[in-house]
């Protein structure tokens, strides 16, 4: 049985944008909304409990001594000379005299800062301070004493009385709050968190590259999505009906099982393999569910559980020999297979193998043809599952000799990755890869007692 080679989809396009976003905000939604609430309270404790800083501020206008083209010239070259002694300590210590600060030169002068406009010839002073009085009357001080420095410098030689500059305050020391604001510091801590939590809960989306949905199943792994299953977890009750049994573990089975059997062409599907893309994909419980749904439809089912060993019977997974095993077991001929067949409470005729799981076996292409076949010879369907690759490194080989493989992922735990290795796996054995599934688990309100 040969299957046409199917395109492998690229991890970029498999779902538009706007619906992967939407997929990684309902799987990460309380990391969304955490995380610019915390920074919104962090920024808001921050501002609350920060000290004011007020700034205030003066200004002068430089005065040429003359109102012609060298006299404003002169003026406005001066300007730069003025905003440095702003800072100058003579004129601070003048400032920290008149108005008795403790504060010494060196602190003064980290809060005050001077600029000027050449253009217009007007020398601004601003303080800070965390005491608004305080801050208007030292950048009113400045002035004053920024003038009164400036009148008391003597002429310089050979310059006539009119050419001489004078400084004149045209506004005294206004202040106004510049920090810390809390509302806008709280909004920008909240605008923070949401940016910083929307590429967390990308990067997480990118990185765990788990399947969402049937649709992005359906474009990683290149064929139909046959439905979602839920899973009930043991002690829990579905949301509607009764207790699910042990082997109708799978609310949605019998819908899946009417879909899964018409994927044949043109014919009905007489041997199914289930296999999971990793083991928390559940396949072999869903071919448990599936093989009791066909059978309680009236068709002779068989259950082959290809990873299953001895101690779990709910779930398939690899045997393990005791001891290193430094190579492949003595191989049987399939004929001479020691297989147990044993009905199940659902009707179903469950095979196994005494010792050691089947899928455990090392067997070749057309030995598992045949032994397929000998399954078939007095049954109607022949359902397989197979935890995953990892479990059951042969399972493609299985997926060849079956009418049909489904692929079997879990919502939200499957990588995306693994699909494709499955997928890809399946294909180049030759195997015919029918449709996928999706399973999740539910939890809903405990029974009474």
């Amino acid at each position: 049985m040969t299957a046409a080679p199917v395109p492998r989809p690229s991890l970029t396009v498999q779902m538009p944008a706007e619906e992967r976003f939407l997929a990684v905000a309902r799987r990460w939604w309380l990391l969304l909304v955490l995380v610019p609430l915390v920074c919104a309270l962090l920024a808001y404790v921050y501002a609350s409990r920060t000290t004011p800083t007020y700034e205030a501020e003066a200004q002068l206008l430089v005065v040429p001594g003359t109102a012609d083209n060298s006299g404003l010239s002169i003026a406005s070259d001066s300007a730069p000379t003025y905003v440095e002694l702003v800072t100058s300590p003579a004129v601070l210590k003048a400032v920290r005299k008149e108005l008795a600060l403790a504060e010494e030169v060196p602190g003064l002068r980290a809060r005050v800062r001077a600029e000027t406009d050449r253009r217009t010839r007007l020398l601004t002073i601003r303080v800070r301070d965390e005491d608004s009085a305080r801050a208007r009357a030292t950048a009113t001080e400045l002035a004053g004493q920024l003038k009164i420095y400036v009148d008391a410098q003597p002429r310089p030689a050979g310059s006539l009385p009119g050419q001489r500059q004078t400084l004149e305050i045209v506004e005294h020391g206004t202040s106004s709050l510049v920090g810390p604001d809390v509302i806008l510091s709280t909004s920008f801590g909240a605008f923070a968190g949401l940016l910083l939590s929307t590429a967390l809960a990308l990067l997480l989306g990118a990185k765990g590259g788990s399947v969402t949905s049937g649709e992005e199943l359906s474009a990683l792994a290149g064929v139909p999505f046959l439905g979602a299953v839920q899973r009930i977890a043991e002690g829990w009750q579905p949301r509607r009906g009764a207790q699910a049994e042990r082997l109708q573990d799978f609310v949605g089975s019998p819908l899946l099982a009417g879909r899964v059997r018409f994927t044949g062409q043109g014919r009905p599907v007489r041997s199914l393999l289930l296999l999971g893309a990793d083991t928390r994909s559940s396949a072999c419980d869903l071919a448990a569910s599936l093989a009791a749904a066909y059978a309680a439809g009236g068709l002779r089912t068989k259950l082959v559980n290809l990873g299953q060993d001895e101690e779990s019977p709910g779930r398939a997974h690899a045997a393990t020999p005791e001891g290193p095993a430094p190579g492949p077991p003595p191989r049987e001929a399939t004929d001479k297979l020691e297989l147990l067949e044993t009905s199940n409470d659902a009707g179903v005729v469950v095979v196994s193998k005494k010792g050691r799981a089947l899928g455990s076996e090392w067997l070749a292409p057309e030995e598992i043809d045949r032994l397929v076949e000998r399954l078939l010879e007095d049954t109607d369907l022949v359902v397989l599952g197979a935890p995953s690759l990892g479990e059951i490194p042969g399972a493609p080989v299985w997926a060849r000799a079956a009418d049909a493989t489904v692929l079997v992922a879990r919502r939200g735990q499957t990588r995306r990755t693994a699909v494709l290795t499955t997928r890809d796996a399946v294909v180049a054995a030759g195997g015919r890869l029918a449709g996928a599934a999706l399973t999740e688990t539910v939890r809903a309100a405990p029974t009474s007692p």
